[in-house]
């Protein structure tokens, strides 16, 4: 899996003193995730959590690792509303087996984004793709083998998405717009390394 970004991090430990990029930072692990700054922070306090296993989306997790995982979302998102007083919002954009289509996030280890906005056209993001609601994260074991966007706003609302045709980092676009960022959704081209750093701060505190 050397090819894949998130495996050299989960694989590959930093030695002391050894030079390595900010965004490879890990801010909180546990058995089965590691917590991340989101290289392309479009805002403070943006968050990736990453599976320790190589697989392609959180879908493929088995319903204990997905309760684990809903608890360290509840911890992260604690820590964001003491900081920036809002809940953060979720989402992933989820892969099938071994197909990268344009709605699949260019990563593909399975990922969940955690940003503290609250995004003003959550309607035209629903109506747009198509999402329907579900019960809870546990439901996104259900769609595993098939591409998804998953999204979580800040009252706890569950929705999931089909369409394959959504464009590449979709909701990254309507992250920027909203943020002021409207040119700059592309990761691989813009890192705010100021906003990680901000978020690398907080939880050094």
């Amino acid at each position: 899996m050397n090819s894949c970004r998130f495996c050299n991090i989960v694989n590959v430990r930093v030695k002391d003193n050894e030079p390595f990029p900010i965004y490879n930072t890990i801010l909180y692990e546990t058995s089965d995730f590691l917590v991340l700054p989101a290289l392309g922070s479009l805002v403070p306090g943006y968050m990736m959590i990453i599976s320790r296993k190589h697989i392609y989306s959180m879908a493929y997790l088995t319903e204990e690792e997905m309760r684990e995982l809903r608890d360290l979302v509840q911890y992260l998102k604690g820590i964001l509303l003491k900081k920036y007083g809002i809940l953060p919002i979720l989402f992933e954009h989820g892969s099938a087996l071994g197909l990268c289509d344009e709605s699949a996030c260019s990563v593909e280890h399975a990922h969940w984004h955690l940003v503290p906005i609250q995004l003003s056209k959550e309607s035209k993001i629903i109506e747009n793709t198509g999402a329907i609601q579900i019960p809870d994260l546990q439901t996104v074991r259900l769609y595993k083998g098939k591409s998804y966007m998953l999204y979580v706003n800040e009252k706890e609302q569950h929705y999931i998405s089909n369409d394959t045709m959504l464009s590449s980092q979709y909701m990254r676009k309507w992250i920027a717009r909203e943020s002021g960022h409207s040119s700059k959704w592309d990761w691989k081209k813009y890192e705010f390394i100021d906003n990680i750093a901000e978020t690398i701060s907080l939880f050094k505190e």
